[in-house]
């Protein structure tokens, strides 16, 4: 037993030595098995393996927040966690929760591990596994499914993955990622080598949307880096504070107000690609709740692949403001975006600069799709314990507190 006791003693002081390197592990086993579930064409036992894997990834970062993060807490922070967890039951309760959960799991682990370390892997990992699935499907090792867009009629290749939007939005999220990272330290040739990679993606999926994103996230990069006019930067942060909840209301005026009929709408919803009238159909037909509700969506992919009807079954909404409303509730919708809107206020005192321009740039491709709280798009979403843990001063991976300085992993 006093062996016993010695071996759990000196697991747990491993545990406990490692516990970053360690979180980043199962962090990318999560991000890992759900691309491979959810974003490609895997399924039947290795699917039930690979989901198996996911869920079994969160549970180090449970002994984590259990076993070392919580001796850490102030009351304040105990306050928070139990208001969130309370939160997040009632979700699972009330509908479907369980997205809000593991999120939840994943944000708070990230306790007193340093970010920029975080998505350094992130990059690396997620980077490398859409690549190899890309190329697979290019060799032949796996299908490379390709479907054609009716309205243009232009062959749209999927690349390996389920659907032909995925390569590309992955290849722009990951853009994002590159330029908050190398932030004003990235090159001319590098932005090139960027847009040629997100435009290869352009042509071979018709993906519309996410070139221009990467374009405009390259050009505020630029702008970024050589206008440091202090008028200016603080014009942008504003820009970046209200941009969420604008464009949340903007979604809601639309989504509630649209007419069958009416010119403007039409036009609208036209540029859109018919995202509007989706949204006011989800919205009359489910309502919206203060929690979670179960949704059954049915989207392009489904239809494509059970053989049904396109416009007689299409039920899905791409807004990300409306699809987290309907999906996961009011009430989460409005503390997404406080935080992200807390987030801003707090890299900018920390003269990281940069992450005002990359929250814009995610607050207006949440207008068009539904990625807001999809980890594996938007990492961006592991910025959050610096909010719930707000009276840390993170200054290039250290924790500075009354003049005492820390290293964290």
């Amino acid at each position: 037993m006093v062996r016993q006791g010695g071996l759990f003693k000196k697991a747990f002081r491993f545990f406990k030595a490692n516990s970053a390197v360690i979180y980043r592990v199962f962090l990318i086993i999560f991000v890992f098995t759900v691309i491979l579930i959810e974003k490609t064409n895997i399924s039947g036992k290795v699917a039930l393996a690979l989901k198996l894997c996911k869920y079994a990834s969160l549970i180090p970062m449970v002994f984590k927040i259990a076993l070392i993060d919580f001796k850490t807490y102030k009351s304040r922070d105990k306050v928070i966690l139990v208001s969130l967890a309370v939160c997040f039951l009632v979700s699972m309760i009330t509908g479907n929760g369980k997205l809000l959960l593991q999120l939840f799991i994943i944000i708070v682990a990230a306790k007193g591990t340093s970010f920029k370390n975080n998505l350094k892997v992130f990059f690396i990992c997620e980077t490398a596994l859409v690549l190899l699935i890309m190329v697979l499907s290019l060799v032949g090792i796996i299908p490379n499914d390709y479907y054609i867009r009716p309205d243009i009629r232009v062959v749209r290749f999927c690349l390996g993955f389920a659907f032909a939007t995925y390569p590309a939005i992955f290849v722009y999220s990951l853009t994002c990622v590159y330029i908050y990272l190398r932030s004003d330290r990235i090159k001319i040739y590098e932005y090139l080598i960027l847009f040629v990679i997100n435009l290869f993606l352009f042509f071979a999926t018709n993906t519309r949307f996410e070139i221009v994103c990467a374009a405009a996230v390259m050009v505020l990069s630029i702008i970024h880096k050589y206008i440091k006019n202090k008028t200016f930067n603080e014009f942008v942060k504003y820009i970046a504070i209200l941009s969420m909840p604008f464009l949340t209301v903007i979604s809601i005026f639309l989504a509630y107000t649209y007419k069958t009929g009416d010119s403007f709408f039409y036009t609208a919803d036209k540029l859109l690609s018919g995202r509007i009238h989706l949204m006011n159909q989800a919205v009359e037909k489910y309502g919206v709740t203060a929690f979670s509700q179960d949704i059954e969506w049915v989207d392009l992919d489904d239809i494509r692949r059970e053989g049904l009807t396109g416009k007689a079954h299409n039920n899905v909404v791409d807004n990300g403001y409306i699809n987290v409303m309907l999906n996961q509730g009011i009430a989460v919708l409005v503390l997404i975006e406080t935080a992200f809107v807390f987030v801003i206020i707090i890299e900018e005192k920390r003269n990281n600069t940069i992450c005002k321009y990359i929250i814009l740039m995610l607050a207006l491709h949440s207008f068009i799709n539904p990625q807001l709280l999809q980890i594996v798009y938007n990492p961006f979403i592991l910025l959050l314990p610096e909010v719930i843990f707000m009276r840390k001063q993170h200054i290039d991976g250290k924790i500075r507190r009354n003049g005492n300085v820390k290293n964290i992993q």
